[in-house]
């Protein structure tokens, strides 16, 4: 077995579609996007098909951080948004300082 990580799942609070990889910034069912306040979680039973092989996938190394401008998640490599374009310098909020904020 090579060398893995487990994949943290999120649902879609538009159409209900359960444990849709972390990676994904919007719905594969219905197209809506994870919204800020998403909770992410561990798979139940973790076993292969929950594990990532970070040969043939990228991992983002922290935590995903938030446009000041468009309010999109961008992933922690990014270094512009990718919905509008914005520097991640000009933004200053990651996942985890907003969860915090909203007492999460």
């Amino acid at each position: 077995m090579g060398n893995y990580k487990i994949e943290a799942l999120w649902d879609c609070s538009y159409c209900g579609t359960n444990g849709i990889l972390g990676r994904h910034q919007v719905c594969p069912n219905c197209g809506h996007g994870r919204d800020q306040d998403v909770k992410f979680y561990l798979p139940e039973i973790i076993d292969e098909s929950a594990a990532v092989d970070e040969s043939k996938t990228h991992i983002s190394k922290g935590p995903d951080w938030m446009c000041s401008y468009c309010d999109n998640y961008n992933s922690s490599d990014a270094n512009f948004c990718v919905s509008c374009g914005a520097s991640k310098e000009e933004s200053e909020k990651n996942y985890f300082q907003i969860q915090r904020e909203r007492g999460k």
